[in-house]
């Protein structure tokens, strides 16, 4: 959270609009967030290598968490070049993002 930590009320308000927008990299993003945070939530609950599931052949439990442990780390670097991707958008993008936003109906109504 750094990163927002020096943005000024505008900024921080064009990010909140682009992220509630209904574009397709958006709901992308929503989509892959969803996922990743499950899997880190699964892996975090669950122990996946036991004495019995290494020793079992037909036990899959280990085989699927480790192709989730091997993944992981790409998906969060996805995570993260798509919210960077969505963050830095122009600003033509930003503005279209806002309209209809509540700041926008004010400004309106003045």
């Amino acid at each position: 959270m750094k990163k927002f930590e020096n943005k000024t009320k505008e900024e921080l308000l064009e990010i909140v609009f682009t992220l509630t927008s209904e574009s397709t990299k958006v709901k992308a993003y929503h989509a892959l967030k969803k996922q990743v945070d499950g899997i880190t939530d699964y892996l975090n609950q669950n122990v996946l290598a036991t004495k019995n599931n290494l020793s079992d052949k037909d036990e899959k439990s280990w085989d699927r968490g480790k192709v989730l442990l091997e993944k992981l780390s790409q998906y969060t670097k996805d995570l993260a070049d798509l919210e960077n991707s969505i963050l830095n958008l122009d600003s033509k993008y930003v503005e279209k993002a806002a309209e209809g936003s509540l700041e926008d109906y004010l400004a309106k109504g003045k």
